[in-house]
């Protein structure tokens, strides 16, 4: 797994990606809504 530099502010946003090991399965998009 890459060792991304991230700068330690209070406040701040970071964006991630979540993927699943079955990348045609719905799930994420199914249940958006719980992971908002």
């Amino acid at each position: 797994m890459p060792h991304y530099r991230r700068e330690r502010i209070a406040g701040a946003t970071y964006f991630f990606t979540v993927t699943l090991a079955d990348r045609r399965s719905r799930l994420l998009v199914d249940e958006i809504a719980l992971l908002r």
